[in-house]
């Protein structure tokens, strides 16, 4: 061991300091990157809130874009709908296209589609009527004549807990619900009577959080929406204020002083602006001043383009199919 080594042992005995292992690169000391220094260091991702169902549908009834998010792939993905491609005779199929116009299938599972995204899911239950619920279902005993109906049931109407669901990794249906109550009533579901549509899938821990079900859509593009509303309604404010009258007023900041002052500049000039409405005349005193102030609007184009961009790439739908743009080069 050389003697320096040997100095450097000795100094850190007698001061007890514990050698510390540091781990950095050139790159962080100099710029100061991934340091104290660094404002994004110190940037991470929080779930601020889960929307509710009540802001859910207000955002359904009048955001025209959140319902255009929710509505666009449940129509397209129902759209074209089901060909069955087999050897059997137009003639056998016809009962089963009979069935399915009668249960209005393709509606229900628009509807359902839609739902789960709205909500973050949704069910088709398949009620053969007269028989018990509970039971599981099978196909082989609906008899011919016999009563069904499909109902769409949202998230909200269904009561899922623990201790309905299957907690054997073992079996198929492990971490999925072995039955369903309906919300309000007494009855029990089993699972096979039930068509589950989910909407963002979420992970188990988070699933298991969120009472067994899944994210609306719009969870992840809220603040997406939020900022293009934002941006719309301010741009639209500030057509109000796109030219602004200006007036310079002699000795106006005394006048104000007092009550009778104000109260003859209010009228004074709101007799002026009434003037000015209707025959485009401005009266003005002799040492009064008159002119313009003209807002421009240059950039906010192109600002409200990129939100709806994020919008687009949020809700993963087209631009050109979600704003009805033409296709840009």
């Amino acid at each position: 061991m050389s003697g320096r080594n040997r100095n450097k042992r000795a100094a850190r005995a007698r001061s007890g300091a514990a050698p510390q292992h540091v781990v950095d690169t050139l790159q962080n000391l100099v710029a100061g990157l991934g340091d104290q220094r660094d404002k994004m260091s110190y940037g991470r991702y929080l779930l601020p809130r889960v929307i509710d169902r009540v802001e859910l549908e207000a955002m359904y009834r009048t955001n025209w874009l959140a319902r255009k998010v929710v509505d666009i792939p449940a129509t397209d993905m129902t759209r074209e709908w089901v060909t069955l491609n087999t050897a059997m005779h137009a003639d056998a199929l016809e009962p089963m296209h009979r069935l399915e116009q009668a249960l209005n299938v393709r509606a229900k599972v628009r509807d359902a589609l839609a739902w789960a995204r709205l909500y973050g899911g949704a069910v088709l239950f398949i009620n053969v009527h007269g028989q018990d619920p509970c039971l599981p279902f099978d196909p082989a005993s609906v008899m011919p004549g016999t009563r069904l109906s499909l109902t769409v049931l949202d998230r909200w109407r269904v009561a899922l807990g623990s201790g309905q669901m299957d907690q054997n990794p073992l079996s198929e249906t492990y971490g999925q619900p072995r039955c369903y109550q309906i919300a309000g009533s007494v009855e029990r579901v089993d699972h096979s009577r039930m068509i589950a549509f989910s909407g963002a899938e979420l992970p188990w821990e988070a699933f298991r959080g969120n009472g067994y079900w899944h994210d609306s859509v719009l969870q992840a593009m809220y603040n997406a929406l939020s900022r293009y509303d934002t941006a719309t309604q301010g741009t639209a404010s500030m057509f109000f204020e796109a030219v602004v009258d200006v007036l310079r007023i002699s000795g106006l900041s005394d006048t104000l002083t007092t009550d009778r002052g104000a109260e003859e500049v209010h009228k004074r000039f709101q007799l002026a602006a009434m003037m000015k409405s209707f025959n485009r005349m401005l009266l003005l005193d002799a040492k009064d001043e008159y002119s313009q102030k003209t807002n421009h609007f240059s950039g906010v184009k192109d600002v409200i383009e990129q939100f709806m961009m994020d919008i687009s790439g949020a809700a993963d739908i087209p631009a050109t199919r979600l704003f009805g743009q033409s296709p840009k080069a």
